[in-house]
């Protein structure tokens, strides 16, 4: 079992890592081309989505049965892990190329006390924890496709 969980967790994160850079480049141009005015983040729940379905569907393929509500409550905590870390190296990597001004994260940051940076971090990983588990098992209940011939 550990060996197709670290397999999982590499193959989310590459998913998960090739829809967040078409998210953002999809995102700039929309921006940049005057469709839309500003960005939100509910994008993100389309990276969850798709990278828990696609989860789910390699878990199927791997052991032929639906994913039980409690095993997609803890491979989701696990994806959620993965999601997070994802999260914070992108984050990095914006922070560094100048996209994100660095001084208005400090600024954001000493304003807020400790417990309400906890109630943000437990929310997040709420909000990506959620989706994650319910799409996961969704994708388990996909019928894989037979090879043909």
């Amino acid at each position: 079992m550990p060996g197709f969980i670290n397999a999982l967790c590499i193959r989310y994160f590459f998913v998960a890592l090739a829809m967040t850079i078409a998210l953002v480049i999809i995102t700039f141009l929309l921006v940049h081309y005057g469709v839309v005015d500003g960005i939100g983040a509910s994008g993100n729940a389309g990276i969850l989505a798709g990278s828990g379905t696609w989860a789910g569907t390699y878990f199927r393929k791997k052991h032929g049965r639906v994913a039980s509500w409690g095993e997609s409550w803890r491979f989701a905590g696990i994806l959620t892990v993965v999601q997070t870390l994802l999260t914070v190296l992108l984050f990095g990597a914006f922070t560094a190329l100048g996209g994100i001004p660095l001084a208005s994260l400090v600024g954001f940051f000493t304003e807020m006390t400790m417990l309400s940076l906890l109630a943000l971090a437990a929310f997040g990983l709420a909000i990506c924890w959620i989706p994650t588990a319910l799409f996961f098992r969704i994708g388990s209940k996909q019928v894989p496709r037979l090879k043909k011939a």
